[in-house]
């Protein structure tokens, strides 16, 4: 894996890395996140929010920026909108990268993500890492949220173990109070459930469990498939769902969670995803 230092558009410095295959770039000033992958010489699979923008924004500072970052479910329990201000400090152990965010204050944690080449050299392997260096356990599950650029469709699959109706059901969905089942970025097939980003203002979102732990965001260019440990008979924030689905105008969320825990003092709460970046043609 080929590593260098590129200033990428107005993210400042970024650690870039290449497989042959495809690309990664983690920004040094601000994070941890990583903000671009694509298929070599793709366009960047995430969003990525224009320097002037006032929105997705807070008042305190805090900006969406774009990639894949970091957090710890469930939203309204944690302190999760701090201004990512601080440089981050990356490490190499072997063939893994370490990139480790100074201690949040709010939180009372240090978060990390690992990222190592896959097995299949269309895949990147990341760890999301969660310590709780407070004096207070936290309760709560490691939460990677990757918001992805617009007019793509998320596909995901139900698992569907038998034809025949079940003795208790198997298939659960979140509806958050400004998403309705009539939305027309949502629609349902027999095996999955698809959530299109549309230009519209109306927020949705909702949440699933995904028994596969496996989705897809497919976009004219390129799908991202993420695959995730399903963590069966666990508990999972937001009525029992592990992958969470947010869209806006400007970009739809892809989020997955780990299962509901307690983390404490000094110790870590872990998830994982492998991603896997395909090229797709115009109509497939």
């Amino acid at each position: 894996m080929k590593t260098q230092i590129r200033n990428y558009k107005h993210f400042g410095e970024c650690l870039w890395l290449e497989n042959g295959m495809w690309e990664l770039g983690i920004p040094t000033s601000f994070g941890p996140r990583v903000l671009y992958f694509a298929q070599i010489g793709q366009e960047n699979v995430f969003y990525e929010q224009p320097a002037e923008a006032d929105y997705l924004c807070t008042p305190e500072g805090w900006r969406i920026y774009g990639g894949t970052r970091l957090w710890l479910a469930p939203e309204s329990t944690h302190a999760l909108y701090t201004p990512e201000h601080t440089p981050v400090s990356t490490q190499w152990h072997g063939d893994t990268l370490v990139v480790t965010q100074v201690e949040d204050k709010n939180l009372h944690a240090v978060k990390q993500i690992e990222i190592s080449e896959g097995e299949d050299p269309l895949s990147v392997d990341i760890v999301y890492r969660i310590t709780n260096t407070g004096k207070q356990t936290l309760t709560g599950a490691p939460w990677a949220v990757s918001v992805m650029r617009a007019n793509g469709v998320l596909t995901v699959p139900f698992e569907a173990k038998t034809r025949e109706i079940t003795a208790k059901p198997d298939r659960f969905l979140s509806l958050w109070n400004t998403t309705s089942l009539n939305d027309p970025r949502l629609s349902f097939t027999n095996s999955a459930v698809e959530i299109a980003h549309l230009a519209q203002d109306d927020y949705f979102k909702m949440g699933l469990y995904c028994a596969a732990g496996m989705a897809s965001y497919a976009l004219e260019d390129q799908m991202l498939t993420k695959t995730f440990p399903a963590y069966e008979h666990s508990a999972f924030p937001d009525g029992g769902v592990n992958l969470e689905v947010y869209a806006c105008r400007w970009m739809l969320e892809f989020e997955t969670l780990a299962p509901l825990g307690t983390i404490l003092p000094g110790e870590s709460a872990e998830h994982a995803e492998r991603w896997t970046i395909r090229s797709r043609k115009v109509g497939e």
